[in-house]
């Protein structure tokens, strides 16, 4: 079932990042929520309180978060498609994929090339959702039942949920 999740995931933060009025809150929101997934997640995995060997996919999320910060940094400081500004999109895609990794997070390197796909794709690129969540389950092709999460992004209408259904969904996580 996580596997199917983590795109839908995936696509909400590039939603948030691309609509929220206040990015501080966002992540801090999401800084907080990592933290405190932490314990129950390593009790879960590894029956300890404390497990250096992996950390939650909610702190994959947030170093996708700092990510896209810097993205949008070097898109608006210069020509997004000019050599040195593609140059160093691509070291920043790198450098975040190296911080999921060495701090061995869910889904480390393929889960930032995933959030990357959601920033191109459809926050950049192309207004469809679907065509970012394929471009995701192909950068998880380890993962055959991220596809099943084509359907719900498929009937997905880019529309605002209800707000005080926010802090339920985040508890429920």
């Amino acid at each position: 079932i996580g596997r199917l999740a983590f795109p839908l995931f995936w696509l909400r933060l590039a939603e948030g990042y691309f609509h929220t009025r206040n990015l501080r809150k966002y992540m801090i929101r999401v800084a907080l929520l990592a933290l405190v997934s932490e314990i129950p997640f390593n009790l879960a995995m590894s029956g300890q309180f404390f497990d250096p060997r992996w950390q939650n996919t909610v702190f994959t999320l947030l170093l996708g978060l700092l990510m896209f910060c810097f993205l949008d940094i070097i898109r608006s400081r210069s020509d997004p498609v000019r050599l040195p500004a593609v140059l160093l999109q691509i070291l920043t895609v790198l450098a975040s994929a190296a911080a999921a990794w060495f701090l061995r997070t869910d889904y480390d390197v393929f889960g930032i090339g995933a959030l990357a796909c959601f920033y191109y794709l459809n926050g950049r690129i192309f207004k469809s959702p679907l065509t970012a969540d394929l471009w995701a389950c192909f950068c998880l092709f380890q993962e055959p039942a991220a596809f099943l999460s084509l359907l719900p992004v498929a009937a997905y209408n880019r529309s605002r949920g209800k707000r005080k259904m926010k802090y339920f969904f985040y508890f429920f996580y």
